[in-house]
């Protein structure tokens, strides 16, 4: 069995630390890319969605004002370009399948629904019904993308969460508790060497022969909690 001296212990225990810190840095570093990354996910993707319901949302209700406009069919023409922009930017954003079935759901209604503005009179009601109709299916995708936002600020809460944690254990309570266990030993050390400076000075102030044997056996007690014990002679070469 291989029995560790209190150097050899105090060596393994100050070399946890370090060894802890290198095995956790990359996953600390990851984890503060990814968080950092969040913002930029946040900008392109989810905040892009919403913006682009509500494109949709403002194009639809300049159409509604265009219908008592001299100018309609320009500006009908206008608003369905900028209408159609805004849902092929909602639908590249989209990350949730309500997401997807609400654009695709809105792509299938606003194209009829453009072609009665353009040769409905302002006062035909039907046409008004399937207007709010589709105000409706936007609202419900301003309220998904809106969602979806909620669930990647909860995911970016919970890799906040990991990502202290793991700082916490990593560059605080490893260390920490690496210095008590050092100093817990370094005092056991201390006690030992004590004793066994002790012991020596009696035995140094007596001729080699009077000198005690309650000192000895306290130098070798000292010695084996050390780590270093008698040699066992079935062990000898």
């Amino acid at each position: 069995m291989v029995r560790l001296t209190m150097v050899t212990k105090l060596r393994l225990l100050a070399a946890i630390a370090p060894a802890i810190l290198l095995i956790a840095a990359p996953f600390i570093a990851g984890g503060l890319y990814v968080f950092g990354r969040q913002i930029d996910v946040l900008q392109d993707r989810e905040l892009a969605a919403r913006d682009a319901a509500r494109g949709m949302d403002v194009a639809l209700y300049q159409m509604e004002w265009a219908r008592t406009q001299h100018d309609r069919d320009e500006i009908l023409l206008d608003q369905r370009r900028a209408f159609a922009h805004w849902i092929d930017l909602a639908g590249d954003r989209s990350d949730t399948e309500n997401q997807r079935q609400l654009v695709a759901a809105i792509a299938q209604q606003a194209a009829p629904l453009f072609d009665q503005l353009r040769v409905s009179a302002p006062e035909d009601e039907s046409v008004d019904a399937n207007v709010r109709n589709l105000h409706g299916h936007i609202a419900d995708l301003i309220d998904a993308d809106d969602a979806a936002l909620l669930e990647v600020a909860v995911a970016s809460k919970r890799e906040a969460t990991r990502l202290m944690a793991a700082m916490l254990v990593g560059g605080i309570a490893i260390p920490w508790l690496c210095f008590a266990a050092l100093y817990a030993a370094g005092g056991t050390l201390r006690r030992e060497l004590g004793a066994i400076r002790e012991s020596f000075e009696r035995i140094r102030e007596q001729p080699a022969a009077l000198a005690p044997d309650r000192d000895a056996i306290a130098i070798d007690a000292s010695l084996t909690q050390l780590g270093f014990p008698k040699p066992n002679p079935m062990l000898a070469d």
